[in-house]
């Protein structure tokens, strides 16, 4: 009861602060707020291209002995600029303030402000003057939202590095090849360490198959994963998120290290002429950690009802983080990080012309794999209210 009683009030706090403010409301799974926008949508006549939305967010989460209800209001923008056909700049980064009520025992559920970056990068097309070339270079801050897009491997974080993409393309089918060589971010501070750490390194190599059809498109992703290196910090942080972690704080390491394959596929098709289908299925294994600690999967499913005015369905799915299959402190807060199995169900309401907006709502169950000291089983309802993007173009 005091779970659906915090949510009503919940509700109430959120009609308020959308009647006050006429911002949006959203939440982003991956929890960095990434800006999943196509760069190929650039517009050939502009030489700067500005995308922007305010919106706020609410969340409710909920454990045994923690919980959080935590509000924010955000300015999302998303940047490109060409400087020639074969060099531009493309950027997506988020201003966001937080406050809220949190009681966490480790700070993992308390309120944050900052800026934050979800994608910084130059695109370097060699050989040809548009965004579809047969080989590009992306070379900034990369979002694995973007280029892995598989949130039981890692949620939308950004790290510094190169990506080299080679396409191909064959009538109704499409190959993308990718390698990407990162640092991965670590974002805290050990001041208690008596010599600089090496530099932790990330890498992935992936290879993506797409079919296209005029009422379906399907595609499947292979790749493999690599991590090494990763800072003291990191290890300290995700023991208390479902890694399995040796050493005191200050020289905290990875019982495991993590070196393994990861693949996607997506199908997305047309019912009928107003209803549309869409079934996504993310799945990991880490070869360095032995069975039962090594695996993650997320399987989902949706429906789309559609007519000129309003598009409605729900959504749901089950997902399962043994504890070693990635680093916790890169994986999604709202799925518990690692050590969880569980289940999620939303409903998605889109309004069209001339209102354009979403309304969705999401409940998800994250359940403990293991039982232990440091974590909890953890329940969360979000409640979405968003608008969209709108455009500000500048010709020079």
């Amino acid at each position: 009861m005091s779970f659906i009683k915090s949510f009503l009030v919940l509700n109430v706090m959120l009609s308020i602060v959308f009647t006050q403010s006429s911002f949006a409301l959203t939440l982003d799974r991956s929890s960095e707020f990434v800006i999943r926008k196509n760069p190929s949508d650039w517009n050939e006549n502009q030489n700067t291209s500005l995308h922007w939305r305010f919106l706020t967010q609410a969340r409710r989460y909920d454990r045994v002995t923690d919980a959080s209800a935590i509000f924010n209001t955000t300015f999302n923008g998303v940047f490109q600029y060409k400087f020639y056909d074969e060099l531009r700049f493309y950027g997506a980064f988020s201003a966001v303030f937080q406050t809220g009520n949190a009681q966490s025992r480790f700070g993992d559920l308390s309120p944050r402000t900052g800026l934050f970056v979800s994608d910084s990068y130059f695109l370097i097309s060699p050989f040809n003057k548009n965004y579809d070339d047969f080989f590009t270079v992306e070379l900034g801050a990369l979002s694995q939202g973007r280029t892995i897009n598989n949130n039981v491997l890692i949620s939308g974080n950004s790290f510094p590095g190169v990506s080299e993409v080679l396409r191909i393309k064959a009538n109704d089918f499409s190959f993308v090849l990718r390698a990407q060589q990162l640092i991965p971010y670590s974002q805290v501070e050990n001041a208690d360490l008596s010599e600089r750490e090496p530099t932790p390194t990330f890498l992935t190599e992936s290879l993506k198959l797409v079919w296209n059809k005029h009422n379906f498109r399907a595609s499947a992703t292979a790749g493999l994963y690599s991590y090494s290196k990763l800072p003291s910090t990191v290890a300290d942080q995700s023991r208390v998120l479902g890694n399995s972690v040796i050493g005191d704080r200050i020289n905290a390491d990875f019982e495991y290290d993590f070196k393994g394959w990861f693949t996607n596929f997506n199908f997305n098709t047309f019912i009928s002429s107003s209803l549309f289908f869409k079934f996504k299925a993310f799945l990991v294994e880490n070869l360095e950690a032995p069975e039962r600690l090594n695996r993650g999967h997320d399987f989902s499913a949706s429906l789309l009802y559609m007519n000129n005015k309003l598009w409605i369905g729900p959504y749901g799915g089950v997902f399962s983080l043994e504890p070693d299959v990635s680093p916790a402190f890169y994986n999604a807060s709202v799925f518990g990080n690692n050590n969880r199995d569980g289940w999620y169900a939303g409903l998605n309401i889109f309004l069209r012309e001339p209102t354009r907006m979403k309304l969705q709502l999401e409940y998800v169950d994250a359940r403990l794999l293991n039982p232990g000291a440091l974590q909890e089983n953890q329940k969360s309802i979000v409640l979405t209210l968003q608008t969209h993007f709108e455009q500000l173009g500048i010709k020079l």
